[in-house]
């Protein structure tokens, strides 16, 4: 479903077979894309997936066999968190969705700031982060493709 005047994305709308798709991203105005198990059916070669970090909401995993490795998380729409730099739940809440995709190799997150030093130790939105970079050897990027490390003090 997406805002008045947009079109809710079917597969039925992509031009060509679908199942050939390797890259999908959708605009940042998008207030919920689900992710269902018929989804992950119709396009069996997606490889990037990118989409409003608020609007991912994984109803169902991939199966281990799915090629999605890179997802790209932009700006959630109308929120501002922490002076722009991520709520713990947020934070939180889009590990736990990341956490759900096997072969994830690569995440953007395009309105990333590091937090002022000293705030991230106690932070369970960060240390879910680091909880799927160990698990899962994701590593996570800035808008500039600058390789985040979650594990520094300050940036």
């Amino acid at each position: 479903i997406g805002p008045p005047g947009r079109t809710a994305y079917r597969s039925s709308l992509v031009p060509g077979p679908v199942q050939n798709l390797r890259s999908l991203l959708f605009p940042t105005g998008d207030s919920s894309f689900k992710v269902t198990n018929e989804f992950w059916k119709e396009h069996p070669a997606l490889e990037l997936l990118g989409v409003s970090a608020d609007a991912l909401n994984i109803i169902d995993p991939p199966p281990t066999s799915h090629p999605l490795a890179h997802l790209f998380l932009s700006q959630p729409s109308g929120i501002v968190l922490d002076d722009g730099y991520g709520s713990h739940s947020n934070l939180q809440t889009y590990a736990d969705r990341i956490i759900q995709i096997p072969n994830l190799r690569t995440v953007m997150l395009s309105y990333f700031k590091y937090p002022p030093r000293g705030n991230r130790t106690a932070s369970r939105g960060w240390i879910a982060l680091m909880r799927v970079q160990m698990q899962q050897g994701v590593t996570f990027y800035n808008a500039f493709g600058r390789e985040l490390d979650l594990w520094a003090l300050e940036e």
